[in-house]
Protein backbone atom coordinates (compact mmCIF):
# COMPACT_ATOMS: atom_id res chain seq x y z
CA UNK A 1 0.00 0.00 0.00
CA UNK A 2 1.29 3.42 -0.98
CA UNK A 3 -0.04 6.06 1.44
CA UNK A 4 -0.13 9.61 0.04
CA UNK A 5 -0.98 11.14 3.42
CA UNK A 6 -3.34 14.06 3.98
CA UNK A 7 -4.16 16.52 1.19
CA UNK A 8 -6.34 19.62 1.36
CA UNK A 9 -9.63 19.38 -0.52
CA UNK A 10 -9.16 21.04 -3.91
CA UNK A 11 -5.37 20.72 -3.88
CA UNK A 12 -3.50 18.42 -6.26
CA UNK A 13 -0.39 16.37 -5.54
CA UNK A 14 1.71 14.32 -7.92
CA UNK A 15 3.10 10.92 -7.02
CA UNK A 16 5.23 8.39 -8.87
CA UNK A 17 5.57 4.63 -9.17
CA UNK A 18 8.76 2.96 -10.37
CA UNK A 19 8.84 -0.24 -12.45
CA UNK A 20 12.17 -2.08 -12.64
CA UNK A 21 13.25 -4.95 -14.86
CA UNK A 22 15.20 -7.42 -12.74
CA UNK A 23 14.97 -10.56 -14.88
CA UNK A 24 17.76 -9.86 -17.33
CA UNK A 25 15.68 -8.67 -20.28
CA UNK A 26 13.62 -5.80 -21.62
CA UNK A 27 9.96 -5.58 -20.57
CA UNK A 28 7.30 -3.80 -22.60
CA UNK A 29 4.47 -1.99 -20.82
CA UNK A 30 1.22 -2.67 -22.65
CA UNK A 31 -1.25 -0.68 -20.54
CA UNK A 32 -1.58 1.36 -17.35
CA UNK A 33 -4.99 1.48 -15.65
CA UNK A 34 -6.16 3.37 -12.56
CA UNK A 35 -9.19 1.90 -10.78
CA UNK A 36 -10.68 4.30 -8.23
CA UNK A 37 -12.86 2.78 -5.52
CA UNK A 38 -15.04 5.90 -5.71
CA UNK A 39 -14.81 9.11 -7.70
CA UNK A 40 -11.99 9.84 -10.13
CA UNK A 41 -9.55 11.45 -7.72
CA UNK A 42 -6.45 9.56 -8.88
CA UNK A 43 -5.41 9.62 -12.53
CA UNK A 44 -2.32 8.93 -14.64
CA UNK A 45 -0.52 12.14 -15.65
CA UNK A 46 1.90 10.84 -18.29
CA UNK A 47 0.24 11.08 -21.70
CA UNK A 48 3.05 9.08 -23.31
CA UNK A 49 4.80 7.01 -20.61
CA UNK A 50 7.96 5.08 -21.39
CA UNK A 51 6.73 1.78 -22.83
CA UNK A 52 9.92 -0.28 -22.59
CA UNK A 53 11.79 -1.04 -19.37
CA UNK A 54 15.32 -1.88 -20.39
CA UNK A 55 17.11 -4.78 -18.74
CA UNK A 56 18.05 -3.84 -15.17
CA UNK A 57 16.55 -0.41 -15.84
CA UNK A 58 13.71 1.52 -14.21
CA UNK A 59 10.75 3.42 -15.63
CA UNK A 60 8.94 6.07 -13.57
CA UNK A 61 5.19 6.56 -14.04
CA UNK A 62 3.44 9.72 -12.87
CA UNK A 63 0.00 10.03 -11.28
CA UNK A 64 -1.99 12.74 -9.48
CA UNK A 65 -4.45 12.90 -6.59
CA UNK A 66 -6.94 15.79 -6.51
CA UNK A 67 -9.81 15.20 -4.06
CA UNK A 68 -12.93 17.33 -3.81
CA UNK A 69 -14.62 15.42 -0.99
CA UNK A 70 -13.45 14.87 2.58
CA UNK A 71 -12.38 11.40 3.69
CA UNK A 72 -10.15 8.50 2.62
CA UNK A 73 -9.86 7.53 -1.05
CA UNK A 74 -8.39 4.36 -2.52
CA UNK A 75 -7.30 3.33 -5.98
CA UNK A 76 -5.57 0.37 -7.57
CA UNK A 77 -2.98 1.00 -10.26
CA UNK A 78 -2.60 -1.91 -12.67
CA UNK A 79 0.41 -2.18 -14.99
CA UNK A 80 0.13 -4.72 -17.82
CA UNK A 81 3.37 -5.97 -19.40
CA UNK A 82 4.32 -8.47 -22.11
CA UNK A 83 5.69 -11.03 -19.65
CA UNK A 84 4.14 -14.45 -20.16
CA UNK A 85 4.10 -15.12 -16.42
CA UNK A 86 3.39 -12.46 -13.84
CA UNK A 87 2.81 -9.88 -16.52
CA UNK A 88 0.41 -7.86 -14.36
CA UNK A 89 1.55 -5.76 -11.41
CA UNK A 90 -0.74 -3.84 -9.06
CA UNK A 91 -0.17 -1.08 -6.52
CA UNK A 92 -2.80 -0.05 -3.97
CA UNK A 93 -2.82 3.69 -3.23
CA UNK A 94 -4.56 5.58 -0.44
CA UNK A 95 -5.02 9.30 0.16
CA UNK A 96 -6.86 11.32 2.79
CA UNK A 97 -8.67 14.54 1.91
CA UNK A 98 -9.10 17.05 4.72
CA UNK A 99 -10.70 20.47 5.05
CA UNK A 100 -8.07 23.22 5.43
CA UNK A 101 -8.42 25.33 8.59
CA UNK A 102 -6.80 28.75 8.26
CA UNK A 103 -6.94 31.87 10.42
CA UNK A 104 -6.04 35.34 9.13
CA UNK A 105 -5.48 38.54 11.10
CA UNK A 106 -5.82 41.47 11.45
CA UNK A 107 -9.15 42.01 9.75
CA UNK A 108 -8.43 45.73 9.31
CA UNK A 109 -5.12 47.40 8.42
CA UNK A 110 -4.74 51.17 8.76
CA UNK A 111 -1.56 52.50 7.15
CA UNK A 112 -2.11 55.94 8.67
CA UNK A 113 -1.01 59.16 6.96
CA UNK A 114 1.45 58.57 4.11
CA UNK A 115 2.91 61.25 1.83
CA UNK A 116 2.35 60.90 -1.94
CA UNK A 117 4.94 58.61 -3.49
CA UNK A 118 6.10 57.19 -0.16
CA UNK A 119 5.61 53.53 0.79
CA UNK A 120 4.06 52.23 4.02
CA UNK A 121 4.23 48.54 4.95
CA UNK A 122 2.01 46.50 7.27
CA UNK A 123 1.87 42.76 7.97
CA UNK A 124 -0.94 40.25 7.70
CA UNK A 125 -0.62 36.90 9.50
CA UNK A 126 -1.96 33.59 8.18
CA UNK A 127 -1.98 30.59 10.53
CA UNK A 128 -2.60 27.00 9.45
CA UNK A 129 -4.62 25.45 12.27
CA UNK A 130 -5.58 22.30 10.35
CA UNK A 131 -3.96 18.95 9.65
CA UNK A 132 -2.90 19.51 6.03
CA UNK A 133 -0.51 21.93 4.37
CA UNK A 134 -2.06 24.85 2.49
CA UNK A 135 -0.78 27.11 -0.27
CA UNK A 136 -1.54 30.82 -0.56
CA UNK A 137 -1.89 31.16 -4.32
CA UNK A 138 -3.26 34.70 -4.78
CA UNK A 139 -3.63 38.04 -3.01
CA UNK A 140 -6.01 40.31 -4.92
CA UNK A 141 -6.65 44.03 -4.32
CA UNK A 142 -9.57 46.17 -5.40
CA UNK A 143 -7.58 49.43 -5.19
CA UNK A 144 -4.27 49.81 -7.06
CA UNK A 145 -2.64 51.91 -4.32
CA UNK A 146 -2.44 48.74 -2.22
CA UNK A 147 -0.24 45.80 -3.25
CA UNK A 148 2.18 43.09 -2.12
CA UNK A 149 5.60 41.89 -3.24
CA UNK A 150 5.42 38.32 -1.97
CA UNK A 151 6.48 35.47 -4.24
CA UNK A 152 3.50 33.14 -4.55
CA UNK A 153 2.51 30.43 -3.90
CA UNK A 154 3.46 30.40 -0.22
CA UNK A 155 3.20 27.00 1.49
CA UNK A 156 2.12 26.85 5.14
CA UNK A 157 2.59 23.58 7.02
CA UNK A 158 0.16 22.47 9.77
CA UNK A 159 0.75 24.46 12.95
CA UNK A 160 2.81 27.15 11.20
CA UNK A 161 2.11 30.86 10.70
CA UNK A 162 3.39 32.95 7.82
CA UNK A 163 3.62 36.73 7.66
CA UNK A 164 2.89 38.57 4.39
CA UNK A 165 3.76 42.20 3.86
CA UNK A 166 1.21 44.57 2.26
CA UNK A 167 2.10 48.03 0.96
CA UNK A 168 0.35 51.37 0.50
CA UNK A 169 1.78 53.82 -2.06
CA UNK A 170 -0.56 56.83 -2.47
CA UNK A 171 -0.41 59.08 -5.52
CA UNK A 172 -1.91 62.00 -3.57
CA UNK A 173 -3.15 62.83 -0.09
CA UNK A 174 -6.74 61.73 -0.75
CA UNK A 175 -8.35 59.19 1.55
CA UNK A 176 -8.00 55.62 0.25
CA UNK A 177 -9.85 52.44 1.21
CA UNK A 178 -9.78 48.96 -0.24
CA UNK A 179 -9.61 45.25 0.49
CA UNK A 180 -7.12 42.41 0.12
CA UNK A 181 -8.55 38.99 -0.74
CA UNK A 182 -6.38 35.96 0.00
CA UNK A 183 -7.09 32.75 -1.93
CA UNK A 184 -5.66 29.28 -1.29
CA UNK A 185 -4.71 26.91 -4.08
CA UNK A 186 -7.66 24.72 -3.06
CA UNK A 187 -9.94 27.59 -4.13
CA UNK A 188 -10.82 28.62 -0.57
CA UNK A 189 -11.06 32.41 -0.24
CA UNK A 190 -10.37 33.84 3.20
CA UNK A 191 -12.29 36.76 4.66
CA UNK A 192 -10.95 39.95 3.04
CA UNK A 193 -8.71 42.34 4.95
CA UNK A 194 -10.03 45.90 5.03
CA UNK A 195 -7.37 48.43 4.05
CA UNK A 196 -7.21 52.16 4.83
CA UNK A 197 -4.70 54.88 4.18
CA UNK A 198 -4.79 58.66 4.60
CA UNK A 199 -8.26 57.97 5.97
CA UNK A 200 -8.45 60.45 8.84
CA UNK A 201 -12.27 60.49 8.73
CA UNK A 202 -12.66 56.76 9.41
CA UNK A 203 -9.33 55.68 10.90
CA UNK A 204 -7.80 55.53 14.33
CA UNK A 205 -7.42 59.02 15.75
CA UNK A 206 -4.10 58.07 17.34
CA UNK A 207 -2.52 57.69 13.92
CA UNK A 208 -3.35 61.27 13.00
Amino acid sequence: LSDLGAVAIGDEITFYIDATSTGGGDIRIIAIEVLNVEGEYMVATDEEPETVIESEGTTTMGFSYQPDEQGYHWAQIIVQTDLEEGGERTVDVRGQAAVPTVKLWPGVIDFGPVAPGRTALEDVHIANEGTVSVNVSEIAFDNAVFSHSEELPVRIAPGETTVLSLSFVPEDSEEQVGAASVTLSSGTRLDPVELRGNACSTASGALY
